[in-house]
């Protein structure tokens, strides 16, 4: 009998502080169950404490083991501080906790810094994108000193690098020249929780939603372009005073810029007596999110970066049009059922709305079952562990 593969994902994030990351760690483990039993591996799933381990404990995953991951005490965590500014080898820690130290995993998954803590063939280091080489005026210069620090030396230990989609692996290798990592492509897929159990007219009252409406499912990061939205919904207003835009998401954020940003469109809002086409729904439950993309006009998605979007993943598996941001990995996500729009040009945004609320869409084209393409994910998952 062949040996199940053993697949480890460092889970030291939450909600708050990493949304995609969350949800994307989770889909993984969801996607694995669509492969035949003997393809599926055991997967330890290490948690923080910030991290949801009532969503991670509810997935139906017959090889599931879950343990908190182990923390050093505060002196040698800032010994490995000082070391980490210091030296420019391939060891990223001078100490490491003993998370699991058992037989080694095949690999183990985590957000951008090795787990040096957890027994491993291969440390899978997953860089959601590298938008501070991009856009560095989103960032302070802290944050850009930090976030290349990181990404620099974990390139240097020659770990395996996980990237969402051929342009940002195309980007990756632009960016750090001869490097010598292997790059994995995992494009990401989403399972979806049941939510036919939920009234959208009872979530229409429950979050005063004016009808019709379109929905913006992103966080609040200054990237996110969610001002275009609000500036093309005032444009509207007065030929159509009963359209809503409806934002999803988590606006309390406490970094500066995108505290700074989050305030601007609340006084963009103000300013122009948007309150009653303008709805902040804040972090809602999942199967809530779904359901009010499900009965929106369109799903928008205004982004001026991105590697590969949730939300867009969201409107394949919804059977949703999507009025997408023109980027390069926005196209290699998507070609149909689609409106794509110039995220610097309101204008052309405005006229792709116009599409749906004149209802002039045309009929949605079927592009296959999406089980499909996650079964595809769960097969690149099962290919890194080679």
């Amino acid at each position: 009998m062949v040996k199940r593969k053993r697949l480890g994902i460092r889970f030291d994030f939450s909600y708050t502080t990493a949304t995609g990351a969350a949800i994307f760690f989770q889909n993984i483990i969801r996607t694995l169950n669509i492969l035949p039993d003997e393809k599926k591996p055991e997967v330890y799933v290490f948690v923080s404490p910030d991290a949801p381990l009532n969503d991670i404990s509810a997935i139906d995953y017959p090889y599931l083991n879950i343990s908190p991951i182990r923390y050093l005490p505060l002196w040698k965590r800032m010994i490995n501080r000082v070391y980490r500014k210091l030296s420019q080898g391939s060891r990223f820690n001078f100490f490491n906790a003993k998370t699991y130290s058992g037989e080694p995993l095949n690999g183990v998954v985590s957000l951008v810094i090795p787990s040096e803590d957890i027994a491993a063939k291969k440390q899978l280091i997953w860089i959601a994108d590298l938008q501070i080489y991009h856009l560095p005026e989103n960032f302070t210069q802290k944050e850009i000193d930090l976030n290349k620090g990181l990404e620099i030396r974990t390139v240097k230990g020659k770990h395996d690098i996980v990237l969402c989609s051929q342009w940002v692996i195309n980007d990756f290798n632009e960016i750090f020249k001869g490097h010598q990592c292997k790059t994995h492509r995992l494009r990401f897929a989403t399972i979806h929780p049941g939510f036919s159990h939920v009234d959208v007219n009872y979530l229409i009252e429950k979050y005063k939603i004016r009808q019709p409406y379109f929905i913006v499912s992103n966080q609040f990061w200054v990237h996110k372009n969610h001002l275009a939205v609000c500036k093309a919904i005032n444009r509207l207003k007065n030929d159509y005073p009963d359209i809503c835009c409806v934002f999803t998401g988590n606006p309390k954020i406490v970094d500066a810029k995108s505290k700074a940003y989050v305030e601007g469109l609340l006084n963009y809002v103000q300013e122009n007596n948007l309150g009653r086409q303008i709805a902040f729904l804040g972090l809602i439950p999942r199967e809530d999110q779904l359901c009010l993309m499900k009965n929106s006009l369109a799903i928008i998605q205004p982004s001026f970066f991105e590697s590969w979007n949730t939300t867009v993943e969201d409107a394949k598996r919804l059977k949703k049009f999507i009025i997408l941001s023109d980027l390069e990995v926005h196209r290699e996500q998507i070609q149909k059922n689609v409106y794509f729009f110039d995220p610097n040009k309101v204008d052309e945004l405005v006229n792709r709305m116009m599409i749906f609320i004149q209802n002039q869409q045309g009929q949605f084209i079927e592009t296959g079952d999406y089980d499909n393409k996650v079964r595809e994910f769960a097969e690149e998952v099962i290919a890194m562990l080679a």
